[in-house]
Parts: structure tokens; C-alpha cells; sequence
């Protein structure tokens, strides 16, 4: 199961949530009982790496979801002075990963760059 590419826009003060279904090799729904989930984002400037389910919650049931909470990403500089991640947007300053673990064998299922950008309100 490789772990697919998509990039995610945190706003700066407001509640990000995403549900993810996980499907196998066949693209057939894969059967997450007895699974955990883990999403860290690592910002590429200080390295400095957050467990999501620390500052917010990461679940499993049918589908993986996460949600990170507005007192959180208030707290997140944004990447530019943009409302929205453009073309001009040249980088994300931080990347994620989201895995799935059972008995020790960890599974990746997403990656990407996790834009922030400013809340208009």
C-alpha cells in the first residue's frame, strides 16, 4: 500500500477536519479493525515536529479522520500573505504524514505539504 500524494490548507484560526478511506492494492476498501492512526506535520524551517493527536484527534473507524482545532492553527505562522495557496505560493513551510499502525506494522497512507494561510474571518 503506497501512501498517496495530497496536499491539505490549514487556515490560521479555524478548524481543519478530513476523513480519509483507506484502500489496498486492489482499490478495494481496506478493513481498518483493531487500527490506530497517526498524523504528524514537521515544519521544514525549525524541524520541530507536532503529533496531531496532541493538539488535536486522529480516529479510526470506517475511515481515518482528523481534526486539528482553531486554537491550534491559530497559532501557525502563514506561508505567505495569501488568502489561498497560489502558483506564487512557491513552498508549504510544512509537511505531514498520516500512517496507520496495528501490532507494530505501521502503514502510510497520506503525504503532502500542509499550506497555512490567513483567515479573512
Amino acid at each position: 500500500m503506497a501512501a498517496g500524494k495530497l496536499d491539505i490548507v490549514l487556515e490560521q484560526g479555524g478548524t481543519f477536519e478530513m476523513s480519509l478511506q483507506v484502500l489496498d492494492d486492489n482499490n478495494a476498501v481496506f478493513d481498518l479493525t483493531g487500527y490506530t492512526a497517526i498524523m504528524k506535520i514537521v515544519d521544514k524551517i525549525t524541524n520541530t515536529i507536532v503529533d496531531v493527536s496532541t493538539v488535536g484527534s486522529v480516529s479510526v473507524s470506517d475511515k481515518v479522520y482528523i481534526k486539528i482545532p482553531d486554537e491550534y492553527t491559530a497559532t501557525l505562522e502563514s506561508d505567505s500573505n495569501e488568502y489561498a495557496p497560489s502558483i506564487r505560493t512557491k513552498y508549504a513551510n510544512r509537511a505531514y504524514e498520516i500512517a496507520i499502525t496495528k501490532d507494530g506494522d505501521i502503514k502510510k497512507i497520506a503525504r503532502g505539504n500542509a499550506y497555512v494561510v490567513r483567515r479573512i474571518v
